[in-house]
């Protein structure tokens, strides 16, 4: 069932994005450790597909359902699997490419020989956990989170010897992505725990969203029963007692982040072990219990397969349709491969777009990403600058009623021909200081080291009408509250001398804490991203 709904649906958004990342393998990318850009360019050896890239996905699900089943060790089997059945992330997530499934089978195969480590502590147990346990990690970096509260959870393995032959064991097998990340400033580290929902603050919206979404997640009809299985089972061994760790630690863990942002309900998938190994082993016990799980069996069952079907064919009458990720993308693309004709397609901040374009249409395409949205890995290949000087179609993420339009399943697409495409995101700004402190009405002096990554510097002012100079954005809770657009020009001269100095009024800003960045700015292109926030105390 899922080879065949795997080869019919339309890839989702993340999907095709993974998909580009495989097309340029590496120790690490920006959003993700490398596990899902190996395990998808082994599927595409037959081919850039819907199924090519989700067909390692297909084969690994059953695999993960069968050790799951050898770890419970069901007595009652077809009660199991009725458990299993009536979970439609365990059905449907079985032909998503996203690091998810990845993460949750390389967790159960450590929470196996985490098992026999337990039982016997030798040196080809402590090695065999080792590897699984940096496979967990290269898969995602949640698998942080299992590895923590499960050895948390059992404090006597610290002082065995081989505990410490396990530990070495995952740090050596690691240790590229770890390079990886040290040559690129630790970027995941500052995107996930700095960026991805710093600035929102506590909103109620966020915490019960965060909590009816888990609820909803793990079930959906079952997730309040497994949920309360897993706080209040007592582990009867080890084992059980780093399963227990390792779920509530999971869903604690991303209800606090909940309060400081948004905390999408897919971030505990791989709490769905514990949570099915101690809710099933609670739920054989008691007859009432096995009567519920029937129920919702039977009610959950026949929706997710009208859902599996949804997936692959959009039934809905035409008033009644609405947008989707994975419905009508190749015609999408299409429309839009007609009208660039010959040349490459700029998506401003859409690496999706960029993606599903690059997927569907086997065009050139890249991502320019701006001071209002969010870093993504095209930001670190800088293909943006091999269409320097020459003709490209700009795709804009908002409507301009003054370009061409181009009507797709999707919407209106605006664009616009550069006949000198130009771009500005090679160049960085490097502060001298990390924070900064001014009185109100003072003006925020900065000085700079001016640098850039082009492979070879081009003319900058190359394009007439995008002449760049340089800007100031202040941001509070995520959102921009004041831009400065000042009279400094960058000509090739200007990094002639590396050193420099701006001075930007700050009358505009009430007293408070703020973040903010330089970027470049050139005729009516968003501001670029050339470098990272800085902090910012108006007294």
């Amino acid at each position: 069932m899922n080879l065949i709904q795997a080869t019919f649906t339309g890839l989702l958004h993340d999907e095709a994005y993974y998909w580009v990342w495989s097309k340029h393998l590496d120790w690490g990318y920006f959003d993700h450790p490398p596990m899902i850009a190996l395990l998808i360019k082994a599927g595409t050896l037959i081919g850039d597909t819907e199924l090519g890239v989700r067909l390692i996905f297909v084969i690994l699900s059953p695999f993960f359902i069968y050790l799951l089943e050898k770890l419970v060790n069901p007595k009652d089997l077809v009660l199991f699997w009725k458990l299993l059945l009536s979970s439609a992330v365990l059905q449907l997530g079985g032909i998503i490419a996203v690091p998810d499934l990845p993460l949750m089978f390389f967790a159960l195969g450590y929470f196996i020989l985490l098992k026999n480590f337990i039982e016997n502590s030798n040196t080809k147990n402590a090695v065999a956990l080792g590897v699984v346990a940096a496979l967990m990690l290269y898969s995602k970096y949640h698998g942080v989170l299992v590895l923590g509260f499960s050895l948390l959870a059992i404090p006597s393995l610290w002082t065995r010897r081989s505990f410490w032959i396990f530990s070495l064991t995952a740090f050596a097998v690691f240790i590229p992505h770890l390079w990886w990340q040290y040559l690129h400033d630790f970027i995941s580290v500052q995107y996930h725990f700095f960026e991805r929902s710093a600035g929102d603050g506590f909103k109620i919206e966020n915490f019960a969203g965060y909590i009816l979404g888990q609820i909803l997640f793990t079930g959906p009809l079952l997730g309040w029963l497994l949920l309360y299985f897993l706080f209040t089972t007592k582990p009867e061994t080890q084992t059980e007692r780093a399963l227990k760790f390792s779920g509530i630690g999971i869903y604690v863990f991303f209800l606090i982040m909940s309060l400081k942002g948004r905390a999408e309900a897919n971030w505990t998938n791989v709490a769905l072990i514990p949570l099915t190994y101690l809710g099933y082993k609670e739920i054989e016990k008691n007859d009432l219990w096995k009567r519920v799980v029937n129920i919702a069996f039977m009610i959950t069952l026949p929706l997710i397969l009208i859902v599996r079907i949804f997936m692959m064919y959009n039934f809905l009458p035409e008033k009644m349709r609405f947008g989707t990720e994975i419905h009508d993308w190749k015609i999408w693309a299409t429309k839009m491969k007609e009208h660039a004709g010959a040349k490459p397609m700029i998506f401003i901040g859409s690496y999706q777009k960029t993606s599903k374009y690059l997927f569907y249409a086997k065009r050139q395409a890249t991502c320019l990403s701006n001071v209002v949205g969010r870093r993504n890995q095209f930001d670190l290949w800088k293909e943006d600058t091999l269409y320097y000087g020459k003709p490209a179609v700009i795709v804009f993420n908002w409507r301009d009623y003054y370009s061409d339009s181009v009507a797709t399943p999707q919407g209106i697409e605006t664009c616009r021909t550069m006949d000198n495409f130009v771009t500005f995101s090679p160049i960085v700004f490097n502060f001298s200081d990390a924070e900064y402190k001014i009185k109100h009405g003072d003006s925020l002096r900065i000085d700079f080291n001016l640098s850039h990554r082009f492979k070879t510097l081009p003319d900058l002012n190359i394009n007439s009408q995008f002449q760049p100079y340089i800007s100031g954005h202040f941001y509070q809770n995520g959102k921009i509250v004041y831009d400065y657009y000042s009279d400094f020009h960058l000509t090739n001269k200007s990094f002639e001398t590396t050193q420099h100095s701006i001075a930007i009024p700050s009358e505009k800003l009430d007293r408070g804490n703020y973040e903010f960045r330089l970027a470049v700015n050139a005729g009516w292109l968003p501001a670029f991203i050339n470098c990272k926030k800085h902090k910012l105390k108006v007294n």
